[in-house]
């Protein structure tokens, strides 16, 4: 079955998929996620501040910073909602220091307003998982 246009089809499970057919190119411009929130990437970033109060605010889905001077740090992006990744990769001389975006929230279930360490070399992979939480996996960048 299809919805009419060709290009939509129920699977028998009650699910969806996206039929392609011949040739086509994908866009990496504006595109949203289901949730319409504009995905983002910030390139050159340098860390900044040694608390969560002066630490850099970070606004994009996607962080790659370049200057990272010992003790420097970051507060994730505000607007990342319940579900959703964000990543923080750090190609700085120093570990980053990852903040949660308010005093209020934490990360890894740790106190409230604590950061984590983002090592040279390492990518976060940060996923919010409640309104107070967020789950952080670090991995070496190659």
């Amino acid at each position: 079955m299809t919805d009419g246009s060709g290009f939509i089809e129920n699977l028998p499970s009650g699910g969806k998929y996206l039929k392609v057919v011949g040739p086509f190119a994908l866009q990496s411009t504006g595109f949203s996620s289901d949730t319409g929130i504009a995905l983002s990437v910030a390139s050159g970033l340098v860390g900044a501040g040694t608390t969560i109060a002066d630490a850099l605010q970070l606004a994009s889905f996607v962080n790659r910073f370049a200057t990272v001077a010992s003790g420097a740090g970051a507060k994730l992006f505000l607007g990342i909602p319940i579900g959703a990744e964000a990543k923080v990769i750090n190609q700085g001389a120093n570990a980053l220091l990852l903040y949660p975006p308010t005093a209020t929230e934490t990360i890894n279930g740790g106190s409230v307003g604590a950061s984590v360490s983002i090592a040279a070399t390492e990518l976060a992979i940060v996923t919010r998982t409640s309104t107070l939480n967020f789950d952080v996996r670090i991995a070496v960048v190659p």
